[in-house]
């Protein structure tokens, strides 16, 4: 039996009338043609899941002499809806994105971090290992779901095992991680915009700010 609907092969009939396999040959590959042409319509009328993945980011602590002991990774996720065909080619309809964090070391491989995972994507993001601790630290700026109006830098300082704690900083500008420098081993961010000018002391947990100019 082919896939065709009970249509048997004429080979296996023994006598069949002259003709019979270009026949069946003609009818399956117009059958083909029509799904074919079917699901090209389907497609181009219908929005379909879509989800793919990739590397964002990746940030090493390293040892005096150069040595990488660990490793975080970031994963971008992005998901939602599209159109697969269209005069102008796949198009998206839909598009959400969410951050997954992996931290690696000697004995740990890929441990998923999420405790950093967010709702909303946030606009930026960098991440530091603090010196001569196993802490690391990382600063955003304002998250996607923010109000417009929301100017806060978000310090989070972790470990590969949970996190220890959030500070929020609110600023005069909207923050931008040109003006954000690590000094001191990653131990002192310091931070300097138009209107704004700060350190933060990772340790200690403590802000100093600068009157603005």
């Amino acid at each position: 039996m082919n896939w065709a609907n009970g249509i048997q092969n004429p080979a296996a009939i023994g006598d069949s009338p002259p003709g019979t396999s270009l026949s069946l040959a003609v009818k399956t590959s117009t059958i083909a043609s029509i799904i074919g042409l079917a699901l090209v319509i389907f497609l181009a009328g219908c929005a379909l899941p879509y989800s793919e993945s990739g590397v964002r980011a990746v940030y090493a602590r390293t040892t005096q002499d150069g040595r990488t002991n660990e490793v975080l990774v970031v994963v971008a996720h992005y998901y939602g809806w599209g159109a697969p065909l269209t005069p102008e080619g796949p198009q998206y309809i839909t598009s959400n994105c969410k951050m997954h964090y992996y931290f690696s070391n000697q004995h740990l491989k890929g441990r998923s971090l999420g405790f950093l995972v967010r709702p909303g994507d946030n606009t930026w993001e960098v991440f530091a290992p603090v010196e001569g601790t196993n802490f690391w630290v990382r600063v955003e700026g304002p998250h996607a779901t923010s109000k417009p109006s929301t100017t806060n830098l978000f310090i989070t300082v972790f470990t590969p095992r949970r996190s220890l704690y959030q500070q929020s900083i609110e600023t005069r500008d909207v923050p931008d991680v040109r003006f954000l420098h690590f000094a001191e081993g990653n131990r002192v961010l310091a931070y300097k915009s138009e209107n704004d000018e700060f350190v933060y002391d990772v340790l200690e947990r403590c802000l100093k700010t600068k009157s603005a100019r």
